[in-house]
Order: structure tokens, then C-alpha cells, then sequence
């Protein structure tokens, strides 16, 4: 009985069926050619529980990282929810008891809690995912359809990877909205699950899982450990092992910054349009490698969880050249972009935000390079020479500082390309020394025009003899001047070492020799720029080479590839006016002022450099 009029006034159903053209032997439904039913591919909730162990490798540890994905996701729920201005605190806490008789773990939060309504239809259901629902999208998304807060599931898969722990689960929880909480027990064979209400249970989720003592030795020896998943500073996790009844309490031991998060100078942040927040930085003992584990510093994570697996520079798509070691990234991805393997234990494809990654690393790169002051350098009439060159954590390789009366940069294809056609060059091949070497030009001698820079050459074999002094062997120039010490000239030229150029030992000519050094030029035709004699006394120096910039060919001065064409590039934004960095900063700035700004964020760490 419904309103306010008497029974014989109130509306009656006129039609107890309506009929449409659709029906079942309707002339439409007789005419068209396709079928007007839900038609779909759907598997059987008892094949993807068959599918849990494969996925995962039968690892409990992953079972680990579900959960506490569920009580995190729970946790930023419920702070969501709060607002600001709520005191709320997260708190999770993972436990395991070793205990001979009943070793168990157990996992609680007090983030946000489950309804009745989320238990049977997202909980229990194996591949619903909650954050597909519209429920999940109502309170969590924007007019846009956009996500407000991160959320780390997605496949609705993760909490029967909580059997990988052990055969039974216990779940108490409460919704924030509900008087009342619920509890029950399940196992992957349970066909019915009886659910009861709890009157006392606080806001939040409890699960406790049964385990033997092959899972528990697992949990606590393998390579990912149980404690490992998480490394971002929030929400804090308690970590609690009990055994022998002795209770060991620690925090997480990651401290990474959360999204949003002021940063300090040696973490980068970058905003990629359509995706989300990207943090990235090069902690110490960064290393290179296909693959992380849990003691390696450069990792990846997503949403503040560790992805174990092929973290690459070819999976990054960036040349050698440029990167060869890829740094800590801590990814947050609100819309569940990240292409991830089904366990998200790796990335899927390629990552979706490749060059505005490269693009910022490069720039990290010419901030440091701005900000370097190198100890070798031409002052007055000399040349300081020292085994110095410049290094950036993202590269395994160093680079060689050119140096000239009017500043300096480095060996790399940019500069080079600039320089062939304004200097020459002229190198010192050095052995293993750690002295600042001085050495004095001959006063007629116009040194504007040169650069000049070091390599570190053993001079033991073959091999090194051709990159020592042969210019066309390693810089492919047509020509040059050629000093070393007479030791070595005796052991190339009267030694018959027939593995050299023949061109090189037949076409030199003898310009100059003493009781310690001679020099032979090869197509080349210049006065000395130093005063042998006053050289002699150096030990580490055994051969000079000086050649013409200009005879270099293109592909020594030049290279393909996404990750060097990205560096180019800034190198030609920032060095247009000059490809010589002054020694003095105040010149610099001025000389440079674009990078000055657009840098400053990249340079701050590296003020104590200068």
C-alpha cells in the first residue's frame, strides 16, 4: 500500500508484458542477419584460480605484495575520503609468526574497509576489479573521468594470490560508512562462504593466513623479500616477525618521496601529459644491467611498488652512447596506464614516456657540464694537464675535457662537429698518473687556435701503438704531427711491426729528435708549438699528436640514434652563440644565460662543483 489514496483509487499495472520487434519470432528478428544477444568470450572463475599459481610461480612473496596493494589502495581511499583537513593517519601492519604449531601471517590496515556489497561482488569474485566499477569511479574520479587518487589494482586477480601464502584466509573488515563489520573464512575450494557480522571490529581489513613451514622459510629467504614491495615513505608499514615468542618490530626500510612531494635537489620530477607524475634520480652505487633485485639502488616503481623484473637501457630505448645506466624511477599512475605484465613483476612493451625521460636526463647532463670546473686548462703561455674528465651518473663511460686559452668542453659529437671547424687539436697520450702536468708553448705561437685533451694510453701492443699515433687509425683526419718518446718510436719503426699501417711507416717524415723525444710528421706541414726539451722532464706524458679539426670526417663527428638526437639537440639550443665554456662562472652565466634559466632546477646540485 503506497500514497494517500484508498485501495480501489490507487494505480493499477494496465499491460503485464510489452512486446517489442525484437522478440523471438518477430518479422524484424526474422529478417535481420546477426543475432540481437550478448554474445562474449568468459571464463570460469575455477579456471583463473587454476591460472594463480602459473602467474605467479607458486612465490608466496607475491601473495605478499597483493595484499598490502589491497590495504594501501585501502589506506589512500579512505585519506581521499577524509579530506585534508582529517586527522587520519594510515596504519598497516604485516606480521609473521613462526611458530611451530600454527605459523601464520597476517596483514591489517585501517584504511576505508569493505561493505557487504564490495565482499560479493569485487572481493570474491575472481577478475572484478574494483576500480572499474562505477561505484569506485563515482567517489574517486572527476567530471573528466580522471582517477584522484592512485590505486595499485587492477586486474580484480590479487587476493586469490593470497593462497600462494597458504590454503585458508581469515578476513574480519568494517566499511567507514557501516555500524557494523563482517568476517568469514575462505579457501579456494570453499563453494559456499558463510559471511557474519561483527559488531566491535574496527574501520579497516584483517586478513590472516594459515602457512607451513616451507611458505615461511620463503617468505623470509627469497631474493624479494615480503618486506621489500613497498618504498615509498607513505603510508609507513609495521613489519613484525615472532618467533620463539620473541617479537621483532621494524619500519619499512625505502624512504622515497610520494607524489606531490617537495624534492630535494638530487630527485627530478617531471609532468607527462595523458599519464601522470614521474620522479627519477641517481642514488649512489647506481649499476647498470638488465634486471634489479632487491639490494640494487636503480629500480623502478610504480605507485610505490617495486617492479622486479628487465629493468633495461634497451627496454628505455636509449643509445649506449648517451645512457648507459638507467636511474631509480618512481612512477605514479593514477589511470592504470603503465603497461604491465599480468603479475607486474615487469614492464609490458615499452614505457610511454621514454624521451621526456631521456629529454630530462640530458638536461641533468649539460647542468653538470655547466657547472664543472675541469683542472686541466691553458693559462697564460702553458697547459696544465690532468687526468681529469668528465663523468655523469646516468653514462658508464667518461669524457675527455677539450681545453682551449678561452674555455672549455667536451669529447662528444656535438662539440665535435662545432670545433673541426674552428680549431685544431692536439693530444697527450698519458699513462697512469695523477699529477697536473705544466707545459710551456713556444711565445710565437698563437694558441687561440687549438684545443687541447688528454687519453689515457698504455702503449703495451699493437692495438694501442694505432690509437696512440695514428690519427687516421682513430680520428680518421688525413694527416698530423706525431712527438713520442724515443723508447716507443724505436719499438713502432725498427721493430717490424708490420701490423701497423703501411702507409704510416712509409709515408712519416722526420722533423725533429733529441735524447728523449721525436717527432714525425704524416702529410703535415707547421711549426712546433712546444719546446721539446722543456717537455722531457714529464714521465707521464709518452706522445703528443697534433692534427687539423678540419680533416675529420662526418662520421667521426656525428651518430644516430633517439638518445643522441635528443642530446644534440639541447646541445644546439644551449651552445649556439659559443661551444667554449669559460672557466669563469660569471662569464658563463652571461655567455650561457638560456641554460642558466631553463637549467637552474638541474643545477643546484651541483653548485659545489664550481
Amino acid at each position: 500500500i503506497y500514497g494517500k489514496e484508498i485501495l480501489g483509487k490507487q494505480p493499477k499495472i494496465k499491460f503485464r508484458r510489452i512486446n517489442s520487434n525484437l522478440n523471438s519470432g518477430s518479422t524484424f528478428y526474422n529478417g535481420i542477419n546477426y543475432v540481437p544477444e550478448r554474445m562474449a568470450f568468459e571464463a570460469d572463475q575455477d579456471l583463473i584460480k587454476l591460472l594463480i599459481s602459473p602467474l605467479y610461480g607458486n612465490n608466496p612473496t607475491y601473495g605478499v605484495r597483493e595484499l598490502l596493494q589491497n590495504s594501501i589502495d585501502a589506506c589512500r581511499e579512505r585519506a581521499f575520503l577524509e579530506g585534508d583537513e582529517s586527522e587520519y593517519l594510515p596504519r598497516i601492519k604485516l606480521s609473521i609468526d613462526t611458530n611451530e604449531k600454527n605459523p601464520c601471517f597476517e596483514i591489517s590496515d585501517n584504511g576505508k574497509g569493505m561493505s557487504l556489497f564490495e565482499i560479493k561482488n569485487y572481493f570474491l569474485k575472481a577478475g572484478a576489479s574494483f576500480r572499474k566499477s562505477l561505484s569506485w569511479k563515482k567517489d574517486y574520479t572527476d567530471d573528466d573521468g580522471k582517477a584522484l587518487v592512485e590505486r595499485t589494482g587492477r586486474f580484480g586477480v590479487g587476493v586469490l594470490a593470497a593462497f600462494l601464502i597458504g590454503k585458508e584466509i581469515h578476513v574480519s573488515t568494517r566499511n567507514k560508512n557501516d555500524d557494523v563489520g563482517y568476517t568469514f573464512k575462505a579457501s579456494l575450494d570453499s563453494e559456499q562462504i558463510e559471511v557474519t557480522r561483527l559488531s566491535d571490529t574496527p574501520v579497516g581489513t584483517t586478513i590472516t593466513i594459515k602457512m607451513d613451514d616451507n611458505k615461511v622459510k620463503f617468505l623470509l629467504s627469497n631474493l624479494y623479500k615480503w618486506n621489500d614491495w613497498y618504498r615509498l615513505k607513505s603510508p609507513q608499514i609495521i613489519y613484525e616477525l615472532i618467533r620463539n615468542k620473541e617479537v621483532t618490530i621494524t619500519n619499512q626500510s625505502f624512504n622515497d618521496p610520494v607524489k606531490d612531494e617537495q624534492l630535494d635537489t638530487n630527485w627530478h620530477k617531471i609532468e607527462i601529459d595523458n599519464f601522470g607524475q614521474l620522479h627519477w634520480t641517481y642514488p649512489e652505487g647506481s649499476n647498470g644491467g638488465s634486471y634489479v633485485h632487491d639490494k640494487r639502488p636503480n629500480y623502478i616503481t610504480c605507485n610505490g611498488f617495486f617492479i622486479p623484473k628487465e629493468y633495461s637501457i634497451n627496454r628505455l630505448g636509449i643509445d649506449k652512447e648517451v645512457v648507459h645506466i638507467c636511474p631509480k624511477i618512481s612512477i605514479f599512475d593514477n589511470e592504470g596506464k603503465l603497461p604491465l605484465t599480468l603479475d607486474r613483476s615487469s614492464i609490458d612493451g615499452k614505457l610511454p614516456f621514454e624521451d621526456e625521460l631521456i629529454k630530462d636526463i640530458c638536461k641533468d647532463f649539460i647542468a653538470k657540464l655547466l657547472m664543472t670546473q675541469p683542472k686541466s686548462k691553458v693559462v697564460g703561455n702553458s697547459i696544465f694537464i690532468a687526468k681529469d674528465r668528465f663523468k655523469h651518473s646516468c653514462s658508464g663511460m667518461s669524457y675527455t675535457f677539450y681545453v682551449n686559452k678561452n674555455g672549455f668542453n667536451i669529447n662528444y659529437h656535438s662539440v665535435r662537429r662545432k670545433m673541426t671547424k674552428k680549431f685544431k687539436y692536439v693530444k697527450f697520450n698519458i699513462l697512469n698518473s695523477s699529477k697536473i702536468e705544466k707545459i710551456e708553448f713556444n711565445k710565437s705561437f698563437d694558441i687561440n687556435d687549438y684545443v687541447f685533451f688528454f687519453e689515457k694510453k698504455s702503449f703495451e701492443n699493437i692495438n694501442s701503438y694505432k690509437e696512440s699515433i695514428d690519427p687516421y687509425y682513430y680520428y680518421g683526419t688525413t694527416g698530423g704531427r706525431v712527438t713520442l718518446r724515443n723508447v716507443f718510436y724505436n719499438r713502432v719503426f725498427s721493430g717490424g711491426r708490420t701490423s701497423l699501417r703501411s702507409r704510416f711507416l712509409s709515408d712519416h717524415k722526420l722533423f725533429s729528435s733529441d735524447s728523449v723525444w721525436t717527432t714525425i710528421d704524416y702529410n703535415f706541414t707547421a711549426d712546433n708549438i712546444f719546446n721539446i726539451k722543456k717537455i722531457s722532464p714529464h714521465d707521464c706524458i709518452h706522445s703528443i699528436i697534433q692534427f687539423p679539426g678540419a680533416t675529420l670526417p662526418y662520421f667521426r663527428t656525428d651518430a644516430n640514434g633517439t638518445g643522441l638526437n635528443i642530446l644534440n639537440n639541447l646541445f644546439e639550443k644551449y651552445f649556439t652563440a659559443n661551444i667554449l665554456i669559460p672557466y669563469d662562472m660569471e662569464q658563463r652565466k652571461v655567455l650561457f644565460k638560456d641554460a642558466f634559466n631553463d637549467l637552474e632546477p638541474y643545477m643546484r646540485k651541483y653548485e659545489k662543483l664550481v
